[in-house]
Protein backbone atom coordinates (compact mmCIF):
# COMPACT_ATOMS: atom_id res chain seq x y z
CA UNK A 1 0.00 0.00 0.00
CA UNK A 2 1.72 3.16 -0.73
CA UNK A 3 1.02 6.38 1.24
CA UNK A 4 -1.27 7.95 -1.28
CA UNK A 5 -3.58 5.03 -0.96
CA UNK A 6 -5.28 6.33 2.00
CA UNK A 7 -6.10 9.62 1.47
CA UNK A 8 -7.35 8.63 -1.91
CA UNK A 9 -10.37 6.17 -0.92
CA UNK A 10 -10.83 8.91 1.79
CA UNK A 11 -11.18 11.41 -0.70
CA UNK A 12 -13.25 9.11 -3.26
CA UNK A 13 -15.49 8.67 -0.34
CA UNK A 14 -16.20 11.96 0.62
CA UNK A 15 -16.50 13.38 -2.76
CA UNK A 16 -19.08 10.51 -3.48
CA UNK A 17 -20.81 11.63 -0.18
CA UNK A 18 -20.86 15.50 -1.29
CA UNK A 19 -21.79 14.91 -4.63
CA UNK A 20 -24.95 12.60 -3.56
CA UNK A 21 -25.72 15.65 -0.71
CA UNK A 22 -25.52 17.97 -3.72
CA UNK A 23 -27.89 15.98 -5.65
CA UNK A 24 -30.51 15.91 -2.74
CA UNK A 25 -30.62 18.91 -1.79
CA UNK A 26 -32.34 20.52 -4.63
CA UNK A 27 -35.29 18.05 -4.10
CA UNK A 28 -35.44 20.06 -0.59
CA UNK A 29 -36.21 23.25 0.25
CA UNK A 30 -32.93 24.44 0.09
CA UNK A 31 -31.73 24.74 -2.88
CA UNK A 32 -29.22 27.14 -2.29
CA UNK A 33 -27.27 24.64 -0.39
CA UNK A 34 -27.11 22.71 -3.48
CA UNK A 35 -25.12 25.10 -5.22
CA UNK A 36 -22.73 25.36 -2.16
CA UNK A 37 -22.44 22.08 -1.93
CA UNK A 38 -21.32 21.15 -5.79
CA UNK A 39 -18.26 22.97 -5.96
CA UNK A 40 -17.29 21.22 -2.83
CA UNK A 41 -18.15 17.86 -4.77
CA UNK A 42 -15.86 18.87 -7.81
CA UNK A 43 -13.12 19.44 -5.72
CA UNK A 44 -12.93 16.29 -3.55
CA UNK A 45 -13.31 14.52 -6.86
CA UNK A 46 -10.16 16.31 -8.38
CA UNK A 47 -8.07 15.94 -5.51
CA UNK A 48 -9.26 11.97 -5.63
CA UNK A 49 -7.90 11.95 -9.20
CA UNK A 50 -4.45 13.15 -8.43
CA UNK A 51 -3.96 10.52 -5.59
CA UNK A 52 -5.02 8.13 -7.52
CA UNK A 53 -2.07 9.31 -10.48
CA UNK A 54 0.34 9.57 -7.59
CA UNK A 55 -0.53 5.93 -6.26
CA UNK A 56 -0.52 4.57 -9.91
CA UNK A 57 2.97 6.55 -10.45
CA UNK A 58 4.49 5.46 -7.28
CA UNK A 59 3.23 1.67 -8.54
CA UNK A 60 5.21 2.09 -11.73
CA UNK A 61 8.26 3.16 -9.92
CA UNK A 62 8.23 0.35 -7.88
CA UNK A 63 7.53 -2.16 -10.90
CA UNK A 64 10.48 -0.26 -12.65
CA UNK A 65 12.97 -0.53 -10.27
CA UNK A 66 12.16 -4.17 -9.42
CA UNK A 67 12.80 -5.12 -13.50
CA UNK A 68 15.82 -2.64 -12.81
CA UNK A 69 16.84 -5.23 -10.42
CA UNK A 70 16.11 -8.38 -11.56
CA UNK A 71 17.99 -7.69 -14.92
CA UNK A 72 20.66 -6.73 -12.76
CA UNK A 73 21.02 -10.04 -10.80
CA UNK A 74 20.41 -11.87 -14.25
CA UNK A 75 23.69 -9.90 -15.42
CA UNK A 76 25.84 -10.18 -12.48
CA UNK A 77 24.48 -13.72 -11.28
CA UNK A 78 26.60 -16.73 -10.99
CA UNK A 79 24.71 -18.38 -13.94
CA UNK A 80 24.30 -15.17 -16.18
CA UNK A 81 26.45 -16.79 -19.29
CA UNK A 82 24.42 -19.91 -19.00
CA UNK A 83 20.70 -18.27 -19.15
CA UNK A 84 19.06 -17.01 -21.82
CA UNK A 85 15.28 -16.03 -21.09
CA UNK A 86 12.35 -17.03 -23.34
CA UNK A 87 10.36 -14.47 -22.58
CA UNK A 88 9.93 -11.71 -19.75
CA UNK A 89 7.54 -14.30 -17.65
CA UNK A 90 10.78 -16.98 -18.00
CA UNK A 91 13.49 -13.93 -17.46
CA UNK A 92 11.53 -13.04 -13.79
CA UNK A 93 11.37 -16.87 -12.70
CA UNK A 94 14.66 -17.93 -13.69
CA UNK A 95 13.19 -20.29 -16.23
CA UNK A 96 10.74 -22.02 -14.47
CA UNK A 97 7.39 -20.76 -15.56
CA UNK A 98 7.97 -21.82 -19.40
CA UNK A 99 9.86 -24.37 -20.84
CA UNK A 100 10.79 -25.56 -23.98
CA UNK A 101 7.20 -25.30 -25.04
CA UNK A 102 6.91 -21.88 -24.87
CA UNK A 103 6.22 -20.52 -28.27
CA UNK A 104 8.40 -17.42 -27.70
CA UNK A 105 11.34 -19.16 -26.97
CA UNK A 106 14.56 -18.52 -28.58
CA UNK A 107 17.17 -21.23 -30.44
CA UNK A 108 19.70 -20.39 -28.53
CA UNK A 109 19.63 -23.34 -25.69
CA UNK A 110 19.78 -26.81 -26.46
CA UNK A 111 15.72 -28.42 -26.32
Amino acid sequence: MTPHLRPDLLLTAAAALTSAAAAYLPTTNTPLWAALVAPFAVALAHCAACEWTRHRALLAEHAAVRRAAADAIARTGPLADLYTACCSAGFVSRGRAHDTTCPTRTRSRAS
